[in-house]
């Protein structure tokens, strides 16, 4: 109880915490909202499994380069220009995804919304694990909350357009606005941000052992979490039978569930080590997908929904931090490094288990998922982990 005290007492949030917490978030409502924009824009464009996944490939493919160069734009640029100069980028990528009327189109725009969102959210993690040194778990867990906030609103909105007969896209849209808007006001907040404190972005060498353990961690749980985003829609649609608008709506369950999962993911990890609470976000991750995926009636496939998101929602925020923990003054390199593991992840599972449905069935693909779960429990339940990073 003492060490969670510790930490609570060393972290404050003001503006630039709330600033970054905002900006993370809105880069996650538009990743978040991509499997349902793909089932509708599929739909229209007539497009396949292995089309739709390569936009899903793309934006992952983006990821994974921006954890390359990250730390080198960082270097040269400096964090907060870093952050808006990426952030512009971003807006870019999604105007030629909205504007695209045919797949290289749109595909491309994935690819840059993917590689600029990522390195937006490089400088903005490692302007907080900078700035709150130990108690960056609190922080990153937080920021991992809200980011969940805005991940839920996702599908409801472009659910909610579709059905009332506006046009998805204006969903889309609204990251541009409130990036204007916090281009317009935040400015002078992330200024000059972390430059008296440690300089995560100039400490170089090898990162730790420890460090890949969590990078291994970070590719298997990404890969189920946005498998079960970017596919979910169509499992409810084509398994669960429900309508395009109801499956596309209802997967607003699973990200509401990791909006709750993460908000008490960021009380606990005050009082409780980080080795304990991934145990038991892997039993119930696991459990609930299991659950979600072999459920004989959609009351059953919503609750696994429900669980599975409830587990899956601890296991990045966790890991990030245990991993940056391991490597404080590489903080920049660490984030930057975590990027390729996410990015990785979800530029082949998406596509794997979009491959495995053409020549399936989603039911028989989803079992890729289940096995990527089972995995995280391994890796969790027989790896030493350290008792709070």
């Amino acid at each position: 109880m003492s060490a969670g005290t510790s930490l609570s007492t060393k972290f404050v949030r003001d503006d630039l915490c709330w600033l970054v917490y905002l900006m993370i978030g809105n880069y996650c409502y538009l990743a978040a909202g991509m499997g349902p924009a793909m089932n509708l824009l599929s739909s229209e464009l007539h497009l396949s499994y292995s089309v739709s996944a390569l936009h899903f490939s793309a934006w992952s493919l983006g990821v994974l380069s921006a954890g390359t160069f990250g730390e080198r734009v960082m270097r040269k640029f400096g964090k907060p220009s870093t952050a808006w100069m990426a952030g512009t980028a971003l807006c870019g990528g999604i105007l030629v995804f909205l504007s695209g009327v045919n797949p290289i189109v749109t595909i491309l725009g994935c690819l840059i919304c993917g590689f600029n969102g990522s390195i937006m959210c490089q400088s903005l993690c490692t302007i907080m694990a900078d700035r709150f040194a130990e108690a960056r778990v609190i922080a990153i867990a937080e920021s991992n909350f809200v980011a969940s906030i805005f991940c839920s609103m996702a599908p409801f909105l472009i659910g909610t357009c579709y059905r009332t007969g506006l046009n998805w896209r204006i969903a889309i849209v609204l990251p541009i606005v409130l990036f204007l808007i916090f281009f317009m006001f935040g400015r002078p907040i992330i200024a000059g941000a972390n430059e008296s404190g440690p300089k995560g972005i100039q400490v170089t060498g090898k990162l730790p052992p420890f460090y890949w353990l969590c990078w291994l961690l970070v590719i298997f749980s990404v890969a189920s979490e946005w498998s079960i985003i970017y596919w979910g829609a169509d499992f409810l649609e084509k398994v669960a039978k429900l309508s395009k608008a109801d499956a596309t709506t209802d997967l607003t369950v699973f990200l509401i569930a990791m909006v709750f999962g993460r908000f008490v993911g960021s009380r606990l990890v005050r009082i409780y080590p980080t080795q304990l609470l991934l145990r038991c976000t892997s039993i119930l991750a696991l459990s609930g997908f299991l659950t979600f995926w072999l459920g004989n009636s959609v009351f059953v496939n919503i609750g696994g929904l429900v669980l599975a998101g409830l587990g899956v929602a601890n296991f990045y925020p966790l890991t990030l931090s245990a991993a940056i923990g391991s490597a404080p003054d590489q903080a920049g390199k660490a984030t930057s490094r975590m990027s390729i593991a996410s990015g990785g992840a979800t530029l082949f599972a998406p596509l794997l288990l979009g491959i495995f449905a053409e020549r399936s069935n989603i039911f028989s693909a989803y079992g890729l998922v289940a096995g990527l779960l089972s995995i995280c429990c391994v890796i969790v339940f027989l790896s030493k982990w350290q008792s709070r990073s």
